[in-house]
């Protein structure tokens, strides 16, 4: 995997579960972390934004793994794996603020905190079994494709587009704003 803002290469050693990083001309080469192996073997690693961690994910299984110094991670911080027994994972995401992943299943479009201990949050629930979709993440916006039954009984596949937003009000729809605060707005 190559980081080209960062002059970065990480090396993945499948054998020794080791995780290596060098810069662009292979020197100053350093051990990052031990990760665990997945099976079936991961589909994907990419780098968390703010390039401190990295997710790799197989099939029923996502793995996120701390690339900070031993001396900066706590023990059981961000380095795990997560078990989707009865999901298959066709896409993982990470969010642009590096603590949350936008996943694909085919059953979901979900969302959950980098951490253990967090439990997944459906978004939407799909129909298509290999449901698949593209991130942006300088929009947060997720893109995926999945399938409806229409009128005429055939299932067709239709394009999604799910904003995720940065900077969003937690409270902004559940709080009405007073008529004046609203004339002040607008002024």
């Amino acid at each position: 995997l190559v980081d080209r803002p960062r002059s970065t290469v990480y090396h993945m050693d499948k054998e020794n579960n080791r995780l290596y990083r060098s810069n662009l001309d292979g020197k100053q080469f350093e051990f990052v972390n031990e990760f665990k192996p997945l099976v079936p073997p991961a589909k994907r690693w990419e780098l968390s934004p703010d390039r401190q961690s990295m997710l790799y994910f197989s099939v029923h299984s996502l793995a996120v793994l701390d690339l900070r110094a031993p001396a900066e991670r706590l023990p059981q911080e961000r380095s795990y794996v997560r078990e989707f027994p009865s999901e298959i994972l066709s896409e993982a995401f990470w969010y642009s603020a590096s603590y949350h992943l936008v996943l694909i299943s085919n059953k979901r479009v979900m969302i959950v905190e980098a951490g253990i201990a967090a439990e997944p949050v459906t978004l939407v629930p799909v129909n298509k079994k290999n449901a698949s979709g593209y991130y942006d993440l300088e929009s947060d916006t997720l893109y995926f494709i999945d399938s409806e039954k229409a009128a005429d009984g055939q299932w067709y596949d239709n394009l999604y587009k799910l904003e995720l937003r940065k900077k969003l009000d937690m409270f902004g729809d559940f709080l009405k704003r007073k008529a004046n605060e609203r004339e002040q707005k607008a002024e």
